[in-house]
């Protein structure tokens, strides 16, 4: 009787995955049949394949382009593994697809704002193909009692990807013509791929968690493709015990599990913005000491040819193993220095970046000393300087600054950033990056972070309205300063800010003031953002002049995801909490908590009141620890700097 219950339960769990039974037993149930005529087995095999598909596909959200997409990629195969790898592959060609029209669709952009939305497009379909290419890299696993770290790795690369085009088209929100809803046509089929591609990586993760250690252990004996091939070859029969033969699905299963609305514009279309008081706390400089250089993880392989190639210095190491602790990176371990006053190997960052190594092989950290001074440059630290750290002499003493804007410049946000993130594994140790367009210049990034597993420390992210874009990926902040006025913490990224101060300057005249627009697109994305222990206050000058208002955050996009935790919560936020997108968007779908803040504004009594605002536990508020939200002990120690994986003491 036991040993029925766990076979009908493992059954239920396994047709959970709406993979590989359902596809087997198809198989097995045609190899009877006795007509061996070449049509009958066509027919059979397509068949069967159609029935393979739409198993693969039941979770999608977009479930005919996922069946359509698989029928024309993957020919008559049953094997799931295949057909999921047909999925990624599909959505990779309609991005690569989609690069290439509107390339075409750029040279013939007359409007200067038009022709820079393009631009940012081929930038960022190109880092989409990558993220797609590092899913696709990573469905090849064989330790099954890691699938839970392998999805996360999956869902957040997948994350990516969806940001990149998201940010594609936000780009040409107030361009010319009919160019976004050409971009957008040419997009719909990859986003909704894409989309697919996390709600099969996410059922496949639930059906998992629902099993019990017993189980998952038997999920690993054998390798996928034998196991699937011997499942294949025989018909399961009366003579095998119930729960043999849930033991053999399950092991068919095993080692190679698979890994819409209207847009919403660029944050910071409404009013906003708050001050810092001079009561917040000073943030500590970073400790001397020899650093280690830690090595990084190993770059994963070349790309087809072709393709762009995976990001240098990606892990492949298997997750879930915490990164050995490292003392953190010192200024007297600079590979390189720079000075304004010519006492260093450089005058200028950008000269420091030009020197640096790069390419796949480059896996250990590449320090960058930059001396006192105010820096007046552009940099874009792209996808080939993984592993880089940027050590500075203080956040008020080494800064980098620029001045560029929606407005001013008729440029996309993206490109606003005075400095641009994109490689693996980046970190930034006291230094302060800059954006001073003002609230004239509307959309003006101070820093734009798309790196993998980045890090700040002590660091002063200064700007106005969208002074941080975190706009993909992992990313911790510690012991950091960030001011701005209207959304002015904002992107898709799965990011913790950890003892953190957040001032609010005085926005421009009759706007309000939202310290985050988070920007998550489907509700599969582990993304959202995370404030721990922070301090939410006024900048002193914000105190002259008229008085406005101030929300914790507003939803950017459909399930937009942000929890203040243990933080301090000055008057200068206003009772209601929070804010809807205008004109009154996503306030069912959002998912916006807050849990045991102190100060003024920290009584959640007069919150707004929508389904989005949850009430969390206890249990549910440690979820989003650093250490459980971002697998913060498999990479953050590395990098030397302060960080509690929980509770702060």
């Amino acid at each position: 009787m036991a040993k029925q219950k766990i076979a009908v339960i493992s059954t239920c769990s396994i047709l959970l995955l709406a993979m590989v039974v359902a596809v087997t037993f198809n198989f097995d149930s045609n190899s009877d049949n006795t007509d061996d005529s070449p049509e009958t087995k066509s027919a059979v095999g397509t068949s069967t394949s159609n029935k393979a598909i739409k198993d693969i596909c039941r979770p999608a959200d977009y479930k005919k382009t996922c069946e359509n997409s698989l029928a024309s990629e993957a020919g008559n195969t049953t094997d799931p593994k295949e057909l999921v790898k047909a999925a990624f592959k599909v959505t990779e060609k309609e991005v690569r697809d989609a690069i290439q029209k509107s390339s075409t669709l750029q040279d013939a952009a007359k409007d200067p704002r038009t022709a820079d939305a393009y631009k940012s497009c081929q930038e960022l379909l190109s880092h989409a193909v990558d993220d797609l290419y590092r899913s696709f890299q990573k469905f090849n696993i064989s330790d099954i009692e890691k699938w839970d770290d392998y999805a996360y790795d999956l869902k957040i690369w997948l994350s990516g990807t969806v940001a990149c085009q998201e940010t594609c088209l936000e780009g040409f929100k107030k361009t010319e013509g009919e160019n976004g809803k050409k971009m957008t046509e040419l997009l719909t089929t990859s986003r909704e791929l894409t989309a697919n591609a996390l709600a099969i990586v996410d059922d496949l993760t639930k059906a998992y968690a629902s099993l019990t250690g017993s189980q998952r252990r038997l999920l690993s004996h054998n390798p996928f493709n034998a196991m699937f091939g011997i499942l294949s070859d025989k018909k399961p029969s009366d003579d095998i015990p119930p729960d043999e033969t849930v033991y053999r699905r399950r092991k068919v299963l095993a080692t190679d599990a698979p890994a819409g609305a209207p847009e919403a514009e660029t944050p910071g279309g409404a009013p906003g913005a708050s001050s810092t008081p001079s009561g917040a706390p000073a943030t500590p400089a970073a400790p001397s000491g020899a650093p280690a250089a830690p090595s990084g993880a190993p770059a994963t392989p070349a790309a087809p040819s072709g393709a762009p190639g995976a990001p240098s210095g990606a892990p492949e190491a298997p997750p879930g193993a915490p990164a050995e602790a490292r003392p953190m990176a010192d200024k007297s371990q600079a590979n390189a220095v720079v000075a304004q006053d010519g006492s260093g190997t450089y005058k200028t960052i950008g000269e420091a970046l030009k020197a640096m190594p790069i390419g796949l092989g480059n896996t250990k950290q590449h320090i960058i000393y930059v001396k006192a001074g105010v820096y007046q440059e552009y940099l874009n630290i792209d996808r080939n300087m993984s592993n880089l750290v940027l050590i500075g002499d203080g956040p008020n003493e080494t800064k980098i600054t620029g001045n560029k804007s929606v407005i001013h410049d008729h440029i996309t946000t993206y490109h606003t950033s005075t400095v641009g993130v994109d490689g693996f594994g980046f970190t930034a140790i006291n230094i302060c990056f800059e954006n001073t367009a003002g609230n004239s210049g509307e959309q003006a990034v101070a820093l734009r972070v798309s790196s993998d597993q980045s890090v700040f420390y002590n660091c002063r992210i200064d700007g106005y309205q969208d002074t941080l874009y975190a706009h993909a990926h992992r990313q911790f902040y510690r012991d950091c300063t960030i001011v701005g006025t209207i959304d002015y913490i904002f992107g898709d990224s799965a990011a913790v800010f950890q003892n953190c101060t957040m001032l609010i300057r005085k926005p421009g005249e009759n706007q309000a003031c939202m310290v985050t627009a988070h920007g998550r697109k489907f509700q599969y994305e582990p993304t959202g953002f995370v404030l721990q222990n922070c301090y939410i206050t006024a900048d002193p000058s914000a105190a002259a002049g008229t008085p406005f208002k101030s929300y914790l955050g507003r939803p950017w996009r459909e399930f937009a995801k942000t929890i203040v935790m243990n933080s301090k919560i000055d008057s200068v936020i206003a009772a209601t909490g929070w804010e809807p997108w205008p004109p009154n968007l996503f306030t069912d779908t959002c998912w916006y908590a807050e849990y045991e803040n102190t100060g003024p504004a920290a009584d959640t009594s007069g919150r707004v009141t929508w389904p989005g605002i949850k009430h969390v536990t206890k249990e549910e508020a440690e979820g989003f620890f650093p250490g459980k939200y971002l697998r913060g002990g498999e990479w953050i120690p590395s990098t030397g700097v302060p960080y509690n994986p929980g509770n702060m003491p």
